[in-house]
Protein backbone atom coordinates (compact mmCIF):
# COMPACT_ATOMS: atom_id res chain seq x y z
CA UNK A 1 0.00 0.00 0.00
CA UNK A 2 1.39 3.54 -0.90
CA UNK A 3 1.57 5.76 2.36
CA UNK A 4 2.73 8.93 2.71
CA UNK A 5 4.26 9.12 5.90
CA UNK A 6 4.21 12.14 8.88
CA UNK A 7 5.50 12.31 12.00
CA UNK A 8 7.06 14.54 14.12
CA UNK A 9 10.15 14.33 12.63
CA UNK A 10 11.70 14.46 16.58
CA UNK A 11 10.98 11.34 17.89
CA UNK A 12 14.06 9.52 20.43
CA UNK A 13 16.39 9.31 17.99
CA UNK A 14 16.17 12.25 16.24
CA UNK A 15 19.30 13.81 17.31
CA UNK A 16 21.24 10.27 17.42
CA UNK A 17 20.32 10.04 13.76
CA UNK A 18 21.78 13.25 12.91
CA UNK A 19 25.10 12.17 14.46
CA UNK A 20 25.02 9.04 11.42
CA UNK A 21 25.76 11.87 8.99
CA UNK A 22 29.50 12.75 10.89
CA UNK A 23 31.57 10.03 8.90
CA UNK A 24 34.63 11.30 7.89
CA UNK A 25 35.87 11.59 4.06
CA UNK A 26 39.72 11.74 3.78
CA UNK A 27 41.47 12.07 0.11
CA UNK A 28 43.62 9.86 -1.08
CA UNK A 29 46.90 9.37 -3.11
CA UNK A 30 45.79 5.72 -4.88
CA UNK A 31 42.99 4.15 -5.60
CA UNK A 32 40.97 2.70 -2.63
CA UNK A 33 40.32 -0.70 -2.08
CA UNK A 34 37.19 -2.20 -0.83
CA UNK A 35 38.07 -6.25 -0.56
CA UNK A 36 36.76 -7.84 2.22
CA UNK A 37 34.05 -4.62 3.31
CA UNK A 38 31.41 -6.16 4.49
CA UNK A 39 27.85 -4.26 4.62
CA UNK A 40 25.51 -5.23 6.97
CA UNK A 41 21.65 -4.75 7.02
CA UNK A 42 20.77 -4.11 10.91
CA UNK A 43 17.22 -4.25 11.92
CA UNK A 44 17.14 -3.13 15.91
CA UNK A 45 13.59 -3.70 17.47
CA UNK A 46 13.91 -1.78 21.04
CA UNK A 47 14.68 1.57 21.73
CA UNK A 48 17.96 -0.13 23.81
CA UNK A 49 18.67 -2.24 20.75
CA UNK A 50 18.78 1.05 18.67
CA UNK A 51 21.01 2.64 20.69
CA UNK A 52 23.72 0.37 20.59
CA UNK A 53 23.62 0.52 17.24
CA UNK A 54 23.81 3.89 16.96
CA UNK A 55 26.43 3.85 19.20
CA UNK A 56 28.52 2.28 16.30
CA UNK A 57 28.96 5.49 14.80
CA UNK A 58 32.49 6.92 14.73
CA UNK A 59 33.92 3.88 15.56
CA UNK A 60 36.74 2.67 13.52
CA UNK A 61 36.11 0.42 10.34
CA UNK A 62 32.31 1.38 10.50
CA UNK A 63 30.41 3.81 7.94
CA UNK A 64 26.84 4.00 8.11
CA UNK A 65 25.20 3.90 4.63
CA UNK A 66 22.00 4.35 5.46
CA UNK A 67 19.75 5.18 8.75
CA UNK A 68 16.30 5.73 9.05
CA UNK A 69 12.32 4.65 9.71
CA UNK A 70 10.55 2.31 7.21
CA UNK A 71 7.06 2.94 5.52
CA UNK A 72 6.05 0.39 8.68
CA UNK A 73 7.97 2.92 11.70
CA UNK A 74 10.72 0.29 12.05
CA UNK A 75 13.84 1.43 12.17
CA UNK A 76 16.67 0.31 9.89
CA UNK A 77 20.27 0.99 9.19
CA UNK A 78 22.99 -0.50 6.65
CA UNK A 79 26.46 -0.54 7.78
CA UNK A 80 29.93 -0.46 5.90
CA UNK A 81 32.34 -2.30 7.83
CA UNK A 82 35.81 -3.03 7.46
CA UNK A 83 37.90 -6.75 7.36
CA UNK A 84 39.41 -5.93 10.81
CA UNK A 85 35.97 -4.93 12.34
CA UNK A 86 33.64 -7.08 11.25
CA UNK A 87 34.25 -9.78 14.14
CA UNK A 88 33.81 -6.81 16.86
CA UNK A 89 31.02 -5.62 15.06
CA UNK A 90 28.61 -8.76 14.60
CA UNK A 91 30.15 -9.66 18.19
CA UNK A 92 28.41 -6.80 19.23
CA UNK A 93 25.71 -6.96 17.63
CA UNK A 94 24.97 -10.43 18.53
CA UNK A 95 25.29 -9.69 22.35
CA UNK A 96 22.73 -7.08 21.99
CA UNK A 97 20.66 -9.40 20.33
CA UNK A 98 20.01 -7.47 17.34
CA UNK A 99 18.88 -8.87 13.99
CA UNK A 100 21.23 -8.33 11.03
CA UNK A 101 22.47 -9.93 7.90
CA UNK A 102 25.04 -9.48 5.66
CA UNK A 103 23.85 -8.39 2.70
CA UNK A 104 27.26 -7.54 0.43
CA UNK A 105 30.02 -10.22 1.50
CA UNK A 106 33.08 -8.08 -0.33
CA UNK A 107 32.02 -4.32 -1.62
CA UNK A 108 34.92 -4.84 -4.06
CA UNK A 109 33.42 -7.58 -5.75
CA UNK A 110 30.24 -5.51 -5.73
CA UNK A 111 32.18 -2.65 -7.17
CA UNK A 112 33.55 -5.06 -9.64
CA UNK A 113 29.90 -6.13 -10.79
CA UNK A 114 29.15 -2.38 -11.57
CA UNK A 115 30.33 -2.77 -14.82
CA UNK A 116 31.52 0.67 -15.76
CA UNK A 117 31.78 1.83 -19.57
CA UNK A 118 35.01 4.04 -20.96
CA UNK A 119 34.12 3.75 -24.39
CA UNK A 120 36.06 6.40 -26.75
CA UNK A 121 34.02 9.63 -26.48
CA UNK A 122 34.91 10.15 -30.06
CA UNK A 123 32.96 7.72 -31.26
CA UNK A 124 29.96 8.78 -29.16
CA UNK A 125 29.98 12.22 -31.18
CA UNK A 126 30.34 10.75 -33.86
CA UNK A 127 27.21 9.05 -33.74
CA UNK A 128 27.96 5.51 -32.14
CA UNK A 129 24.60 5.16 -29.87
CA UNK A 130 25.23 5.70 -25.76
CA UNK A 131 23.94 2.27 -24.57
CA UNK A 132 22.44 2.18 -20.69
CA UNK A 133 23.56 -1.21 -20.11
CA UNK A 134 26.72 0.61 -18.24
CA UNK A 135 27.60 3.41 -15.99
CA UNK A 136 29.82 5.85 -18.12
CA UNK A 137 32.34 8.32 -17.39
CA UNK A 138 31.75 12.06 -17.40
CA UNK A 139 33.17 12.49 -20.89
CA UNK A 140 30.66 10.07 -21.97
CA UNK A 141 28.04 11.66 -20.76
CA UNK A 142 28.85 14.84 -21.96
CA UNK A 143 29.65 13.91 -25.14
CA UNK A 144 25.82 12.14 -25.43
CA UNK A 145 24.43 15.46 -24.10
CA UNK A 146 26.26 17.12 -26.99
CA UNK A 147 24.84 14.53 -29.72
CA UNK A 148 21.41 14.88 -28.95
CA UNK A 149 21.93 18.80 -29.51
CA UNK A 150 23.47 18.54 -32.81
CA UNK A 151 20.80 16.11 -33.97
CA UNK A 152 17.97 17.32 -32.89
CA UNK A 153 18.55 21.42 -33.12
CA UNK A 154 15.04 22.11 -33.03
CA UNK A 155 14.58 21.10 -29.61
CA UNK A 156 17.66 20.87 -27.79
CA UNK A 157 20.29 23.04 -26.67
CA UNK A 158 23.88 22.43 -24.21
CA UNK A 159 24.08 25.76 -21.98
CA UNK A 160 27.43 25.92 -20.16
CA UNK A 161 26.25 27.47 -16.33
CA UNK A 162 30.11 27.49 -15.48
CA UNK A 163 33.39 25.70 -14.32
CA UNK A 164 34.15 23.44 -11.27
CA UNK A 165 36.66 23.55 -8.76
CA UNK A 166 38.76 21.76 -11.03
CA UNK A 167 37.59 23.57 -13.92
CA UNK A 168 35.13 20.85 -15.66
CA UNK A 169 32.29 22.39 -17.43
CA UNK A 170 28.97 22.36 -15.76
CA UNK A 171 26.39 21.49 -18.55
CA UNK A 172 22.95 21.78 -18.82
CA UNK A 173 21.05 20.01 -21.46
CA UNK A 174 17.54 22.11 -22.52
CA UNK A 175 14.62 19.72 -24.21
CA UNK A 176 11.97 22.08 -25.80
CA UNK A 177 10.15 22.75 -28.38
CA UNK A 178 11.00 26.58 -29.34
CA UNK A 179 7.63 28.64 -29.24
CA UNK A 180 6.67 32.27 -29.25
CA UNK A 181 5.27 32.40 -26.09
CA UNK A 182 7.21 31.35 -22.71
CA UNK A 183 6.49 27.74 -21.70
CA UNK A 184 6.42 26.90 -18.15
CA UNK A 185 10.15 24.79 -17.14
CA UNK A 186 11.21 21.70 -15.09
CA UNK A 187 14.82 21.50 -13.71
CA UNK A 188 16.23 17.91 -12.77
CA UNK A 189 19.48 17.05 -11.27
CA UNK A 190 21.82 14.17 -10.94
CA UNK A 191 25.14 13.48 -9.57
CA UNK A 192 25.04 15.75 -6.80
CA UNK A 193 26.46 13.20 -4.21
CA UNK A 194 29.31 11.61 -5.95
CA UNK A 195 29.00 8.25 -5.71
CA UNK A 196 25.47 7.98 -6.63
CA UNK A 197 26.33 6.67 -9.91
CA UNK A 198 22.26 5.51 -10.66
CA UNK A 199 21.77 9.20 -10.25
CA UNK A 200 23.58 10.79 -13.77
CA UNK A 201 22.34 7.16 -15.48
CA UNK A 202 18.92 8.14 -14.69
CA UNK A 203 18.58 11.39 -15.78
CA UNK A 204 20.49 10.56 -19.23
CA UNK A 205 17.69 8.20 -19.49
CA UNK A 206 14.95 10.45 -19.08
CA UNK A 207 16.72 12.91 -22.03
CA UNK A 208 16.98 9.38 -24.45
CA UNK A 209 12.53 9.60 -23.58
CA UNK A 210 11.79 12.87 -23.41
CA UNK A 211 13.50 14.06 -26.29
CA UNK A 212 10.94 11.83 -28.62
CA UNK A 213 8.15 13.54 -26.39
CA UNK A 214 7.38 16.28 -28.79
CA UNK A 215 3.77 16.35 -27.48
CA UNK A 216 4.87 17.47 -23.87
CA UNK A 217 7.85 19.15 -25.12
CA UNK A 218 5.18 21.54 -26.94
CA UNK A 219 4.06 22.50 -23.42
CA UNK A 220 7.39 22.66 -21.53
CA UNK A 221 10.78 23.27 -21.35
CA UNK A 222 13.13 20.49 -19.47
CA UNK A 223 16.40 21.94 -18.14
CA UNK A 224 18.87 18.62 -17.39
CA UNK A 225 21.71 18.24 -15.55
CA UNK A 226 22.57 14.55 -15.15
CA UNK A 227 26.09 15.67 -13.12
CA UNK A 228 26.18 18.10 -10.95
CA UNK A 229 28.90 17.53 -9.25
CA UNK A 230 31.42 16.25 -11.86
CA UNK A 231 34.80 16.71 -10.23
CA UNK A 232 33.36 14.44 -7.77
CA UNK A 233 31.63 12.28 -9.99
CA UNK A 234 35.26 11.38 -12.02
CA UNK A 235 36.99 10.94 -8.17
CA UNK A 236 34.52 8.60 -7.76
CA UNK A 237 35.80 6.33 -10.80
CA UNK A 238 39.39 6.63 -10.45
CA UNK A 239 40.32 6.57 -7.01
CA UNK A 240 37.53 6.39 -4.42
CA UNK A 241 34.19 4.55 -5.67
CA UNK A 242 32.25 5.78 -2.27
CA UNK A 243 33.39 9.42 -2.71
CA UNK A 244 30.27 11.95 -1.43
CA UNK A 245 31.24 15.67 -1.70
CA UNK A 246 32.90 18.01 -4.40
CA UNK A 247 36.67 18.77 -4.67
CA UNK A 248 37.67 21.72 -3.06
CA UNK A 249 40.43 21.84 -0.46
CA UNK A 250 40.01 22.89 3.27
CA UNK A 251 41.70 23.02 6.36
CA UNK A 252 40.44 24.18 9.45
CA UNK A 253 41.20 24.49 12.96
CA UNK A 254 38.23 22.06 13.62
CA UNK A 255 39.46 19.45 11.32
CA UNK A 256 39.06 16.25 12.75
CA UNK A 257 42.32 15.06 14.57
CA UNK A 258 42.68 12.25 12.05
CA UNK A 259 43.51 14.95 9.30
CA UNK A 260 45.60 17.07 11.48
CA UNK A 261 47.54 14.00 11.90
CA UNK A 262 48.26 13.61 8.56
CA UNK A 263 49.33 17.44 8.08
CA UNK A 264 47.00 17.58 5.04
CA UNK A 265 44.05 19.30 3.87
CA UNK A 266 40.34 17.16 3.33
CA UNK A 267 38.77 17.65 0.61
CA UNK A 268 35.39 18.93 -0.56
CA UNK A 269 31.99 19.92 0.60
CA UNK A 270 28.40 17.85 0.72
CA UNK A 271 26.67 19.69 -1.94
CA UNK A 272 23.64 19.43 -0.53
CA UNK A 273 24.67 21.13 2.74
CA UNK A 274 26.09 24.01 0.69
CA UNK A 275 22.79 25.73 0.03
CA UNK A 276 21.34 29.25 1.38
CA UNK A 277 18.53 27.79 3.41
CA UNK A 278 19.12 27.62 6.85
CA UNK A 279 22.35 27.05 6.20
CA UNK A 280 24.71 25.13 9.26
CA UNK A 281 21.78 24.85 11.11
CA UNK A 282 20.97 21.06 11.28
CA UNK A 283 22.75 17.82 10.24
CA UNK A 284 25.60 19.35 8.81
CA UNK A 285 28.90 19.71 9.43
CA UNK A 286 31.56 22.42 10.52
CA UNK A 287 34.86 19.53 10.11
CA UNK A 288 35.88 19.77 6.23
CA UNK A 289 36.96 16.08 6.78
CA UNK A 290 33.59 15.29 7.58
CA UNK A 291 31.08 13.99 4.85
CA UNK A 292 28.67 15.94 5.47
CA UNK A 293 31.05 19.67 5.64
CA UNK A 294 28.55 22.35 4.92
CA UNK A 295 31.34 24.24 3.54
CA UNK A 296 32.79 27.53 5.15
CA UNK A 297 29.43 29.64 3.69
CA UNK A 298 26.59 29.11 1.83
CA UNK A 299 27.20 28.52 -2.40
CA UNK A 300 31.43 28.41 -1.18
CA UNK A 301 31.36 25.91 -4.04
CA UNK A 302 31.49 26.49 -7.69
CA UNK A 303 29.08 24.16 -8.67
CA UNK A 304 26.27 25.09 -6.10
CA UNK A 305 26.57 28.84 -6.99
CA UNK A 306 26.54 28.41 -10.89
CA UNK A 307 23.69 26.01 -10.61
CA UNK A 308 21.60 28.32 -7.93
CA UNK A 309 22.35 31.55 -10.22
CA UNK A 310 21.23 29.59 -13.49
CA UNK A 311 18.00 28.40 -11.50
CA UNK A 312 16.70 32.12 -10.35
CA UNK A 313 17.45 32.96 -14.03
CA UNK A 314 15.46 30.75 -15.99
CA UNK A 315 12.16 30.29 -12.72
CA UNK A 316 11.24 26.88 -13.14
CA UNK A 317 7.81 25.81 -11.89
CA UNK A 318 9.04 22.38 -11.23
CA UNK A 319 12.40 20.80 -9.42
CA UNK A 320 13.58 17.58 -9.09
CA UNK A 321 16.48 16.41 -7.84
CA UNK A 322 18.01 12.88 -7.73
CA UNK A 323 19.39 10.97 -5.34
CA UNK A 324 20.47 7.27 -4.07
CA UNK A 325 18.99 4.91 -2.21
CA UNK A 326 16.24 3.70 -0.51
CA UNK A 327 13.57 4.88 -2.36
CA UNK A 328 11.89 8.02 -0.88
CA UNK A 329 9.65 10.40 -2.83
CA UNK A 330 10.52 13.82 -0.27
CA UNK A 331 9.09 16.99 0.02
CA UNK A 332 9.91 20.47 2.23
CA UNK A 333 10.95 20.66 4.50
CA UNK A 334 13.67 19.69 5.84
CA UNK A 335 15.21 21.85 8.20
CA UNK A 336 11.85 21.96 10.20
CA UNK A 337 9.03 19.91 10.95
CA UNK A 338 6.35 22.41 9.97
CA UNK A 339 5.13 21.68 6.90
CA UNK A 340 4.93 24.05 3.65
CA UNK A 341 1.90 26.31 3.21
CA UNK A 342 1.58 23.98 -0.40
CA UNK A 343 2.17 20.81 1.89
CA UNK A 344 -1.72 19.52 0.52
CA UNK A 345 -0.71 20.09 -3.23
CA UNK A 346 2.69 18.37 -2.76
CA UNK A 347 1.16 15.88 -0.91
CA UNK A 348 -1.08 15.15 -3.84
CA UNK A 349 1.51 15.31 -6.73
CA UNK A 350 3.85 12.92 -4.48
CA UNK A 351 1.38 10.37 -4.41
CA UNK A 352 0.70 10.66 -8.17
CA UNK A 353 4.05 9.85 -8.53
CA UNK A 354 4.70 7.24 -6.50
CA UNK A 355 1.89 5.66 -7.75
CA UNK A 356 3.27 5.84 -11.26
CA UNK A 357 6.27 3.73 -10.39
CA UNK A 358 4.33 1.53 -8.91
CA UNK A 359 2.37 1.12 -12.13
CA UNK A 360 5.82 1.07 -14.13
CA UNK A 361 7.77 -1.08 -11.97
CA UNK A 362 5.88 -2.80 -9.12
CA UNK A 363 8.15 -0.62 -6.81
CA UNK A 364 7.31 1.50 -3.78
CA UNK A 365 8.65 4.84 -2.72
CA UNK A 366 7.87 6.08 0.81
CA UNK A 367 6.63 9.53 0.73
CA UNK A 368 7.28 12.46 3.14
CA UNK A 369 9.19 15.52 4.29
CA UNK A 370 12.46 15.33 4.65
CA UNK A 371 12.51 16.01 8.06
CA UNK A 372 9.90 13.51 9.06
CA UNK A 373 11.43 10.48 6.63
CA UNK A 374 14.98 10.97 6.98
CA UNK A 375 16.02 13.52 9.54
CA UNK A 376 16.66 17.65 9.76
CA UNK A 377 18.86 18.97 7.35
CA UNK A 378 20.02 22.21 6.32
CA UNK A 379 21.54 23.93 3.60
CA UNK A 380 19.54 21.69 1.03
CA UNK A 381 19.05 22.29 -2.81
CA UNK A 382 15.38 20.95 -1.95
CA UNK A 383 14.62 23.59 0.70
CA UNK A 384 16.38 25.98 -1.00
CA UNK A 385 14.33 25.92 -4.84
CA UNK A 386 11.00 25.80 -2.68
CA UNK A 387 11.61 28.51 -0.34
CA UNK A 388 14.19 30.91 -1.89
CA UNK A 389 13.57 30.41 -5.85
CA UNK A 390 9.80 29.77 -5.11
CA UNK A 391 9.37 26.80 -6.68
CA UNK A 392 6.50 25.27 -5.60
CA UNK A 393 6.54 21.41 -6.89
CA UNK A 394 10.30 20.74 -5.42
CA UNK A 395 10.84 17.55 -4.84
CA UNK A 396 13.97 15.14 -4.17
CA UNK A 397 14.28 11.64 -4.90
CA UNK A 398 16.16 9.11 -3.43
CA UNK A 399 16.13 6.01 -5.80
CA UNK A 400 16.32 2.29 -5.56
CA UNK A 401 17.46 -0.03 -4.34
CA UNK A 402 16.13 -0.32 -0.61
CA UNK A 403 19.58 -2.09 0.25
CA UNK A 404 20.61 -5.31 -1.87
CA UNK A 405 22.80 -3.50 -3.46
CA UNK A 406 23.07 0.38 -2.04
CA UNK A 407 25.51 2.76 -3.78
CA UNK A 408 27.03 0.08 -6.09
CA UNK A 409 23.19 -0.73 -8.10
CA UNK A 410 24.61 -3.16 -10.78
CA UNK A 411 24.08 -1.31 -14.28
CA UNK A 412 21.24 -4.06 -15.00
CA UNK A 413 19.24 -1.39 -13.03
CA UNK A 414 19.73 1.57 -15.17
CA UNK A 415 17.15 0.90 -17.53
CA UNK A 416 14.39 0.07 -15.37
CA UNK A 417 15.08 2.91 -13.05
CA UNK A 418 15.09 5.24 -15.49
CA UNK A 419 11.60 4.11 -16.60
CA UNK A 420 9.98 4.41 -13.59
CA UNK A 421 11.26 8.39 -12.60
CA UNK A 422 10.45 9.21 -16.15
CA UNK A 423 6.78 8.28 -15.53
CA UNK A 424 6.98 10.30 -12.40
CA UNK A 425 8.73 12.71 -13.90
CA UNK A 426 5.32 13.01 -16.41
CA UNK A 427 3.10 13.19 -13.33
CA UNK A 428 5.17 16.08 -12.05
CA UNK A 429 5.21 18.24 -15.23
CA UNK A 430 1.77 17.37 -15.63
CA UNK A 431 0.62 18.69 -12.53
CA UNK A 432 3.31 22.15 -12.97
CA UNK A 433 1.33 22.89 -16.35
CA UNK A 434 -2.10 23.24 -15.20
CA UNK A 435 -0.79 24.86 -12.54
CA UNK A 436 0.70 27.07 -14.68
CA UNK A 437 -2.03 27.74 -17.17
CA UNK A 438 -4.70 28.78 -14.09
CA UNK A 439 -2.49 31.94 -13.44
Amino acid sequence: MLQSVQGSGQDEDALDRESLQEDVSLDNDHAVSYKGYKLLSVAPVTKRQRKSVIRLAGKQGVQFWLAQRNATGSFVAQILVAPGAVARVTRRLKDKGVNFKIVIQDLQNAINNEVTSLRDTDAIESGRPFVWDKFHRLSAIYAYMHQVARQHPELAEVKTIGKSTEGRDLLVLKLGRKSQSVKPAMWIDGGVHAREWISPAAVTYIIRELQKDTGLLNKMDFYLMPVANPDGYEYSHTKDRLWRKTRSMHRAANATKTALKRSRPCYGVDANRNWDSHWGQRAASMDPCSNNYQGPHPFSEPETKAASEFILRLAPVAYLSLHSYSQLWLMPWGHSDEPSRHDLQLRKVSLKAVEAIQDVSGHTYQTGSINTVLYPISGSSLDWAHEKAGIRYAFLVELGDTGDYGFVLPASEIEPTGKEMLAAVREVAKAAIEDAKSK
